[in-house]
């Protein structure tokens, strides 16, 4: 047998046993409106009926469905409007569905605290300086999240705490806020300029402090520069044996590490000749002997002092090092930045 419709159907199971329906074209996506939608039992009868709204939907209490005896069962949502028709089963396991594929972590709703108040508590950033200013938000419903006007004239005038302890656990800042009918409060609060580097914590609680109603942590910390990296490199390296320090230049890169270059940055360095032992790449069984610099014991450390190197908008300066003074001798250059 097969259904051809024009109906998309949602079923939502809600955590007081209530359902809702929620009705949509599939051509146009669009709700439907005005459908007859039909609770009906195991003995074909309705337990419940009604119309969907303008955005396309309905709402099935609970209580009507409490008590039914066994032939009254509900057992599957029939909806029809004009000669279109379909239906959705009341509470079938293969039509639930399969959560493994979301993150549903939260708080789990438990029907008997349904008029407790729940919050959510935010800042509008994680990170602030001493001396910054903190903007903080908290939106406030009961458990339940009912939306009847009883529920938002009970919130509207209601007071709260707000209450900010700093790493040590000290009260730095309490204010007792009135709630709007929405629910909603904000407030602002200045850090002191001495204001203690740490993990700070935000609390909403009831106006006699006995229950906490939302929560939120936020950190200050000193100004920490950037971390830097360095790069160096000459622009005489395609040698396979000796270089000479004629045209010789050190060429320096500073980058963030994030990755953009870092400008503006002042660079020191200090060139190191020391007489050694000269190996060649690709001569490894040789051993090669400098007369010249065989009787010298000594190291020649010289700090170029002539300009200050400070780094342009690439990041990048070079070092001179074709003018260092040194006797006639091969040496192994050490460049230190």
């Amino acid at each position: 047998m097969f259904l051809v419709t024009n109906f998309g159907i949602y079923l939502k199971k809600n955590a007081d046993q209530s359902q809702d329906i929620f009705v949509h074209s599939i051509v146009t996506g669009k709700p439907i409106a005005n459908a007859t939608v039909k609770l009906l039992g195991l003995n074909g009868l309705a337990v419940d009926t009604g119309v969907t709204d303008l955005q396309g939907h309905w709402h099935s209490a609970k209580h009507k469905l409490a008590n039914l005896p066994h032939s009254q069962q509900p057992l599957v949502f029939v909806i029809t409007k004009g000669h279109d028709s379909s239906f959705i089963p009341y509470a079938r396991y293969d039509r639930k569905l399969n959560y493994s594929r979301f993150n549903i972590g939260g708080r789990q709703l438990d029907p008997s605290q349904a008029n407790k108040l729940d919050g959510f508590l935010y800042t509008d950033r994680g990170l602030y300086r001493p001396g910054g200013k903190i903007h903080i938000a908290t939106i406030i419903k009961n458990q339940g999240w009912w939306h009847d006007s009883h529920s938002m004239q009970a919130l509207d005038g209601l007071p709260v705490k707000l209450v900010i302890t700093d790493p040590t656990a000290k009260i730095v800042y309490q204010d007792q806020i009135k709630l709007n009918q929405a629910g909603y409060i904000s407030a602002d609060w200045q850090l002191p300029d001495d204001a203690t580097s740490g993990e700070y914590t935000i609390k909403l609680l009831t106006a006699d402090s006995q229950y906490q109603i939302a929560f939120q942590q936020f950190r200050v910390a000193d100004f920490v520069p950037a971390s830097l990296k360095l790069a160096v490199s000459f622009n005489k390296l395609d040698s396979k044996g000796w270089i000479s320090t004629k045209n010789l230049q050190a060429i320096i890169q500073l980058d963030n590490l994030y990755g953009t270059p870092a400008a503006g940055n002042s660079v020191k360095a200090e060139v190191t000749l020391t007489p050694g032992q000269i190996t060649l790449p690709g001569y490894k069984d040789f051993n090669f002997y400098d007369p010249l610099s065989s009787n010298k014991q000594y190291q020649h450390t010289i700090d170029d002092k002539r300009v200050v190197h400070v780094t342009d908008l690439s990041g990048h300066t070079t070092y001179d090092l074709d003018k260092l003074n040194y006797s006639n001798a091969s040496y192994s250059l050490n460049l230190y930045v």
